[in-house]
């Protein structure tokens, strides 16, 4: 993938101070050299953050004083500009300026979504929805999987050699920059993807043969609880059919053929009792009689209740009216009897009237609101015919007291086998031919898919074996080193750093353990111009054609002799875009961060330097006048 930076742009808070831009050229070694505490290692770090980085890896004394950081850059020959607002508050901004083509003269956002521009730069960058999902088997527990997402920022890790890891004996992929890259298994597949041991075909068929193993997996267990249930089911039918030998209702000699033969058999005997079992119809009817003559004698009851009451009704008003009759002697003789007052007088008229009431309510002789008399006569008659019928069916149901216990017998059957069915939903279970067919369908399916993810075992060895043999070809240039006589590389996917073996011991399988800051920084080289050489070789369609390299010389000036190493580093990056095809097109570009001066490459006429900078004196990343503030 075509990557080339051209521009870095800072704008400040203080609007007096010009921006800052360094300027950077495609197939060059762009080197920006200088002191310490100048702002060279920042570079990367914006370059990242412009890039949608989550983390902010910027210095605050930089980041407090700025207010957008901006980046030029081409993919595949075509031009974008990001710039990014500088974090407040120790937040990261999600104001972003984009667009196609230069720097605004004063940015502001013009993105609503940081994970819109993401996807809008997975298309840039030539990633689509095959190659952002990627299932793999956890090696130690193969029905574990894991689901990894990957975009255009992962495989950024194989763009910088940092200072952080630069000198560091095995660690060579920066994860504590790109802390999501953490993960050991996230990381091997991403550098199978980087150097080609995955395809497009290959990931859709890991994808697809994972999705087919889960289904595998779904079946299995279903087969395995269909199975479970069967059992249940068949032991639950033994006992049934054993509970019909023992009343008799099967012979002795049946036995347990299947499922649905047993319970067909269960459900003729059923039937079969039912249909001969003429006591069954004689129960039946029985309980209808008895229920009928309950529901006459609660009406009987109620009938005679009322006729109670009735009469208790009549008895009080006869004795009410008994009670009065002194009232018409008292009323005829008032004068003797009773003083002649007005409510005398009043009083006895009151009562002679309510005798006259009574005396009419008794001469109406009304008689109850309903024909009680008539109708307690026909419920004792039709009482008395239920009882008849009753006694005749008792009767005859005595007479065959072997039938009213096979009756019973017969519905305790009928009941658990409906049960049975209930319980295990039988007639509603997966059919086990369908599973077993199901299963031949995916095992096929599967079966191609092995053979299709099988072949990156070939190509893993294939590929493993020509990028050993491009860091090998770096590794050679250092041969004059002593720790390095009579040695060979390879790089190690377990744990994702090199090796070192001795060629005069070929039988050792035992790594040599090299010392010293200076060797480690050789293996980093040597590894990051192998690994991006077989990526133009294989035209990598994942990882950015460029490199980032944070201060080689920095173990060092430590004795006489180091210069000459240095030297020697610098005309081995010089080599490497020497060798670069200039008539395939192909295209790179490094990012060399330095202590080390100009002259090291002007003396010696290495035609690749393009020096972008100084940091010596004033000059620095971010103009000191602000930094003091």
């Amino acid at each position: 993938m075509k990557l080339t930076i051209h521009e870095i742009k800072i704008w400040f808070n203080d609007k007096t101070t010009k921006t800052r831009s360094l300027n950077f050229l495609p197939n060059k070694i762009n080197v920006i050299t200088g002191l310490s505490n100048t702002g060279k290692t920042t570079i990367w770090s914006i370059i990242d953050y412009c890039l949608l980085s989550e983390n902010f890896n910027i210095a605050t004394s930089i980041s407090k004083v700025t207010s957008w950081f901006g980046l030029r850059f081409s993919v595949n020959g075509r031009e974008i500009s990001i710039v990014r607002q500088s974090p407040s508050d120790k937040r990261i901004s999600s104001n972003i300026y984009f667009a196609y083509g230069d720097f605004p003269l004063i940015p502001e956002n013009n993105i609503k979504n940081i994970n819109e521009l993401k996807e809008k730069l997975n298309k840039v960058f030539g990633f689509n929805n095959s190659i952002k999902s990627f299932f793999v088997t956890n090696s130690s527990n193969k029905s574990l999987k894991k689901e990894y997402q990957f975009d255009y920022r992962d495989f950024l890790i194989f763009c910088a050699l940092t200072d952080t890891v630069i000198g560091v004996r095995n660690i060579y992929l920066d994860n504590i920059f790109y802390s999501n890259l953490g993960n050991i298994d996230k990381l091997t597949k991403i550098f199978d993807l980087a150097i080609g041991i995955h395809d497009l075909n290959t990931i859709e068929a890991y994808n697809k043969l994972c999705t087919i193993e889960k289904k595998l997996s779904d079946l299995e267990k279903d087969k395995k609880l269909y199975t479970k249930k069967q059992s249940k089911l068949i032991e639950r039918i033994k006992s049934l059919i054993e509970k019909c030998k023992f009343y008799n209702l099967l012979g002795y000699d049946i036995s347990f053929v299947n499922i649905s033969e047993s319970i067909t058999l269960i459900e003729k005997i059923i039937q079969d009792k039912k249909d001969s079992a003429i006591n069954s119809e004689k129960f039946e009817k029985l309980d209808t009689l008895r229920s009928k003559k309950r529901q006459i004698l609660l009406e009987l009851n109620e009938i005679r209740n009322f006729n109670h009451e009735y009469e208790k009704y009549k008895n009080n008003i006869n004795k009410m009216a008994d009670s009065l009759q002194p009232i018409d002697y008292l009323y005829k003789n008032l004068n003797s009897q009773l003083i002649n007052s007005y409510q005398s007088k009043l009083f006895l008229a009151n009562l002679s009237d309510s005798l006259k009431e009574i005396k009419q309510s008794l001469a109406k002789k009304k008689n109850p609101p309903i024909d009680v008399q008539d109708e307690e006569k026909k419920l004792i008659q039709e009482l008395k015919n239920i009882d008849i019928e009753i006694s005749s069916l008792k009767q005859s149901i005595d007479n065959l007291p072997d039938m009213a216990e096979e009756y019973i017998r017969i519905g305790e059957i009928s009941n658990e086998l409906n049960n049975i069915l209930s319980s295990f939903n039988v007639g509603c279970n997966i059919n086990e031919n369908k599973i077993e067919a199901m299963c031949k369908i995916l095992e096929k399916n599967r079966k191609n898919l092995l053979e299709i993810c099988g072949k990156t075992k070939n190509t893993r060895f294939a590929n493993i074996n020509l990028l050993n043999s491009c860091i090998q070809y770096y590794f050679e240039k250092f041969k004059n080193i002593s720790d390095f006589k009579d040695c060979k590389v390879e790089f190690n996917m377990a744990t994702m750093s090199l090796n070192i073996f001795s060629l005069s011991d070929v039988s050792s399988s035992i790594p040599i353990i090299t010392g010293s800051q200076s060797n480690f920084m050789i293996l980093h080289l040597c590894f990051f111009l192998g690994l991006h050489r077989y990526l133009l070789n294989t035209k990598s369609d994942f990882v950015p054609q460029i490199l980032f390299i944070d201060q080689p010389s920095k173990p060092y000036f430590e004795r006489e002799d180091d210069s000459d190493k240095l030297l020697d580093v610098f005309f081995l990056l010089n080599e490497f875009f020497n060798t670069l095809n200039k008539d395939t097109d192909e295209t790179f570009q490094l990012i060399l961060l330095e202590h080390a001066e100009s002259h090291y490459w002007e003396n010696h006429k290495m035609e690749n330097f393009h020096l972008v900078d100084e940091f010596i004196g004033d000059n620095a990343l971010i103009p000191k006048n602000l930094l003091k503030e």
